[in-house]
């Protein structure tokens, strides 16, 4: 956790000094000097004027929170689900504790094997697509495959949860 509190402290700083000393804009031809609060006041503008912006930006919050959240809460979780786990459970070093470094090894493997399959998941996704009746002018075909894609990885998601449970 410490770390993460050093790299808010520092992102806070970096924050202040870009706001106070960056003046230069590149995305427009305007010699003018605009402060930091009028991009501010424009960005929010922007992001309110248009409900695209408004989702992506609320998705994306969201699934960062989500992912945050976890990253905080996995260690303390693990910790006290080995209290109740056989010595010889796989994941546990010698002292009990969970093997941190194995965990989340295993986290990035399956980040890894989710990569490689997610074009034969497509695949397998394009029939479903077909008995889905969605309105092609209106909708993006590559869109309702992401959706499908997306449905199936909450689902096994779900059931990969409950599988201690069961």
């Amino acid at each position: 956790v410490g770390p993460f509190e050093g790299a808010v402290t520092c992102t806070w700083i970096a924050l202040l000094l870009v706001g106070v000393l960056w003046t230069e804009n590149y995305g427009s031809n305007s010699t003018e000097v605009t402060s930091f609060r009028s991009h501010m006041v424009g960005a929010f503008n922007t992001i309110v004027g248009d409900t695209k912006i408004s989702r992506i930006g609320l998705i994306q919050g969201l699934t960062e929170g989500t992912l945050q959240t976890f990253v905080f809460l996995w260690s303390p979780a693990l910790r006290s689900f080995c209290l109740s786990a056989p010595q010889s459970a796989l994941g546990l070093d010698e002292f009990g504790e969970p093997a941190y470094g194995l965990i989340f090894g295993g986290f990035m493997a399956c980040g890894v094997i989710g990569g490689v399959i997610e074009p034969f998941v497509r695949r397998i996704a394009a029939p479903i697509k077909l008995l889905i009746k969605a309105d092609c002018e209106k909708s993006n075909n590559s869109g309702v495959e992401v959706s499908i894609v997306c449905a199936l990885c909450y689902l096994l998601s779900a059931v990969l949860l409950l599988t201690p449970c069961l």
